[in-house]
């Protein structure tokens, strides 16, 4: 077998190891052998492929190997510049997003030091943090603070909240302080106790679900924040099919968190690669054809008003009084939702519901540069917005 030859059989290891990796990365979640494994195999085969390309260059394998740190540090250096503000470089901001909020976040629901396993929501934050700091990606490095139902706010605010305030990590306030939190704000800005029971990812099902486990008689408003990631869960419970994960499923998503938030060599070399692959598979998927629209029905039986609002019903079982509806999605959000809503509302009433639209006060700069969720300025203008709609209909 000739050198050539010898090369070329590298190559093909190294694309069948790429492979692995990127389409198969959940396999490697099984065990923590698995997360160190694959840890080991991103950084090998970016070393073995130095050497296989130095071998095609008859170049020193050391001279690719620090060709790739220079790339590795000048992803990092960019995503940086950006998280820090620095918004002239503009050009491919958008692609090094999808990098750092792919393969570069740590979800705080997956962090053993801030949250665990809830055998009927999934997860709960850990009751009784007390400022344990939550890092994630370039931008969020913010203490947290949880009392003892295991949300995001002190543990006067679980004896008779006048408001109370359901939603995902917008709501919770991912990447904010707890002052900064639209929940703080609002609190402030009435001078009513307000209870912030957001938990990230948590669809309108599950917050139904936590309702039940908080003091409802002194509420007299209660705060809905929709997102449109919210739709698999909300539809699972309108079908009656939503029934609570293992716990098995939750050790492997905590492990699998592991890849995303820990840093290894050339991780982002790798998350570069993962995004492109996946802008060009999103290009595969969005190509027109019977077969596209056939699964697409398939998927998705009820509407997104529908299941949302028949999740809003099962919260009226609970609580009896106005309820305000808002709307945040990431990387921007707009009127489509509150305007289906609304449409869905004309045509069966819910009473004492009304609808908070901030897609008209939100703009690009009050969402981080790089996360995307809203930061300190987006939180003020909804909390403003959720006092306008409470003062307007005199709910207090």
């Amino acid at each position: 077998m000739t050198a050539f030859q010898r090369t070329l059989i590298g190559l093909l290891f190294i694309v069948l190891l790429f492979t692995i990796t990127l389409v198969r990365t959940e396999l490697f979640a099984i065990s923590a052998t698995g997360v160190w494994l694959f840890k080991c195999l991103v950084t090998g085969q970016f070393l073995l492929l130095t050497v296989l390309i130095g071998r095609l260059a008859k170049q020193p394998w050391w001279f690719f190997a620090g060709l790739f740190i220079l790339l590795e540090l000048g992803v990092w250096a960019f995503a940086y510049r950006l998280a820090e503000g620095q918004h002239q470089h503009r050009r491919g901001r958008r692609f090094v997003q999808e990098v750092v909020d792919g393969w570069d976040k740590n979800l705080i629901q997956y962090d053993p030091e801030l949250s665990q396993y809830d055998p009927a929501l999934f997860y709960t934050l850990k009751p009784n943090l007390q400022n344990v700091v939550y890092k994630s990606g370039f931008e969020i490095n913010t203490p947290i603070r949880t009392n003892a139902l295991g949300v995001r706010d002190d543990a006067a605010s679980l004896t008779n909240p006048t408001i109370i305030i359901l939603g995902d990590s917008f709501t919770m306030g991912w990447g904010v302080a707890d002052s900064i939190c639209y929940a703080s704000r609002l609190e402030q800005q009435l001078g009513r106790k307000v209870l912030n029971a957001g938990i990230s990812s948590f669809g309108t099902a599950r917050e139904s679900m936590l309702l039940k486990r908080i003091q409802r008689d002194s509420c007299r408003v209660l705060v809905v924040q929709y997102c449109v990631n919210d739709q698999p869960e909300n539809e699972e419970l309108a079908l009656q099919t939503f029934k609570p994960s293992p716990r098995e499923r939750y050790d492997a998503a905590v492990r699998y968190n592991t890849l995303t938030a820990d840093y290894y060599p050339f991780k982002y070399l790798y998350a570069v690669l993962r995004a492109r692959m996946q802008r060009m598979t999103i290009k595969t998927a969005g190509l027109p054809g019977p077969t596209g629209r056939q699964i697409a029905r398939t998927r998705r039986s009820l509407s997104p008003e529908e299941s949302f609002f028949y999740a809003i019903r099962r919260i009226r079982q609970d609580y009896k009084g106005p309820i305000i509806i808002t709307c945040l999605n990431p990387n921007g959000t707009g009127p489509e939702t509150i305007q289906a809503f609304q449409s869905y509302l004309i045509n069966d009433p819910l009473p004492g519901v009304y609808l908070a639209d901030v897609s008209g006060v939100l703009t690009p700069t009050d969402y981080f540069m790089l996360d995307n969720h809203i930061n300190s300025s987006g939180h003020r203008k909804v909390a403003r917005q959720l006092a306008e709609v409470i003062r307007a209909n005199r709910l207090l």
